[in-house]
């Protein structure tokens, strides 16, 4: 959760900051010195803007600015900047008077006070964003585990401490006997619908609350989370014994442990976000005469169709998108797939036939330059999807999944994977996944620029079926 919440609320807004530093140096400087003027020229004052900006992101790192960005109201933006513009202030006059620099006291003073008035500005376009996002389905979907009256409590702590970013799905008790419904919050039934539960609804996470010591049933209940690929964290207000954990934090009081489902890292998943837009959006823009020259073939084979297929997809943890795809077949293949179920060549949920009649003449070429994937990176881009990553199963494969195949949706579906490389169709679907799970434990971005250009020349070979 805590990972989550630096990667999706307080890292953009700690960029927001930044940028709005940039911004302020430059409208500064212009101000003082004339619009013609040009501040890598001038020495003393680019020094200054350095120094100040070192000093800002210092400001911002601490543990007291961090923390303030969990806080969405005006007013609490307003006292926390002008804390920030003025310890900044005082830091920058006292490194001037200390080491003598020769700088414009004005440009210094413009500086901070422009900061001041972009920096609250853009918080304010940046939280609205972001709030925008999180409704948009980036928020964590939460299910709680425990006695009816500790998760009204320890909910009610979460719900105050993630302000817009978590929704709570319900709860499971214990006890099939306990009857207490809680004030918004869903009674999902007993830990025996747990399997059920995470099958059928999203679940980024697992509140387990114990009433007492950690007992048997809390460790079939983490086992199970376990092998569906689910973080799950426990949360308590005793320490006794504690058994092996990935996180610890406390809130409000409370201790919690969260077990991961694999190694998690901020700045990995940061700086996979920010390759998967850049990478995507480059992409997109070197391609674009190749999609519409794919657009125009495709509407000259097959009229009557559109000219992209929507199919919806799974992805993370169980979230429903839409997948963009270049259409390959005729407008009524889904129609036709029941009659053809008796040629498919895929063991397991997965469907796939190698001379699909299905398929249009346009559709065979763009299959096998896998150049029908290309508006995916559309999907990347809107974050539903990553450049590397496990493909996106159909709804009615995951309803076919055994409880460990499930750990394949706890990372975000990408466009390509290891089973893209490795000999696609001739693979088995239980070698499919076991591929699927060596790239989660081993997913780096070093890892999946191995995948990407391995990807390349794989599409030069046209093993696309």
């Amino acid at each position: 959760m805590r990972t989550q919440w630096l990667v999706k609320v307080k890292l953009p807004l700690f960029t927001i900051d930044l940028v709005s530093y940039i911004i302020a140096c430059f409208l500064a400087y212009k101000i003082r010195f004339g619009f013609a003027s040009d501040l890598m020229l001038d020495d003393v004052q680019r020094l200054m803007a350095v120094l100040m900006g070192l000093i800002w992101i210092m400001i911002g790192l601490t543990e007291h600015g961090l923390k303030r960005y969990d806080e969405w109201e005006k007013l609490a933006d307003l006292k926390d900047l002008f804390y920030k513009v003025a310890l900044l202030f005082l830091t920058t006059v006292t490194v001037l008077f200390l080491f003598k620099i020769d700088a414009s006291r004005l440009f210094i003073s413009y500086v901070h006070a422009i900061l001041f008035i972009v920096a609250f500005v853009n918080r304010r376009v940046g939280r609205r964003l972001i709030k925008r996002s999180l409704k948009n389905g980036l928020r964590a979907y939460l299910l709680f585990i425990g006695p009816a009256d500790k998760v009204k409590k320890i909910a009610g702590v979460y719900v105050k401490k993630y302000k817009h970013f978590i929704k709570i799905n319900g709860y499971l008790t214990y006890d099939e006997r306990e009857k207490d419904d809680l004030v918004g919050i869903q009674r999902l039934g007993s830990t025996r619908q747990l399997r059920s539960t995470l099958r059928e609804l999203v679940v980024d996470e697992v509140v387990i609350i114990p009433e007492a010591e950690l007992t048997e049933r809390e460790k079939q209940v983490i086992e199970i989370c376990k092998t569906a690929g689910k973080k799950v964290t426990l949360v308590f207000d005793f320490l006794e014994e504690l058994p092996p954990i990935s996180q610890i934090q406390q809130i409000e009081g409370y201790y919690s442990l969260t077990f991961l489902p694999f190694k998690e890292s901020l700045y990995q998943a940061a700086l996979k976000r920010a390759f998967d837009i850049v990478f995507s959006s480059v992409v997109l823009l070197l391609i674009s005469p190749v999609m519409l020259l794919i657009a125009l073939a495709i509407k000259i084979d097959s009229p009557e169709g559109p000219v992209f297929f929507l199919q919806e997809r799974v992805g993370l943890n169980g979230r429903r998108f839409k997948m963009i795809k270049f259409r390959t077949m005729v407008p009524n293949a889904e129609k036709l797939k029941e009659r053809l179920k008796h040629l498919n060549e895929m063991d397991g949920p997965v469907f796939k036939i190698t001379n699909d009649p299905r398929v249009t003449r346009v559709g065979r070429i763009l299959r096998k330059t896998s150049l029908d994937e290309l508006p995916q990176f559309i999907n990347v881009l809107k974050g539903d999807m990553s450049v590397v990553g496990p493909r996106p199963p159909l709804p009615e494969e995951v309803n076919e999944y055994d409880p460990w195949h499930q750990k394949r949706l706890s990372i975000k579906p990408g466009i390509t994977c290891i089973w893209q490389v490795s000999g696609r169709n001739d693979v088995s679907f239980e070698e499919w996944m076991r591929m699927d799970m060596e790239y989660i434990e081993k997913r780096s971005l070093l890892f999946d620029l191995k995948i990407i250009v391995k990807t390349i020349f794989a599409v030069f070979e046209m093993t696309g079926k």
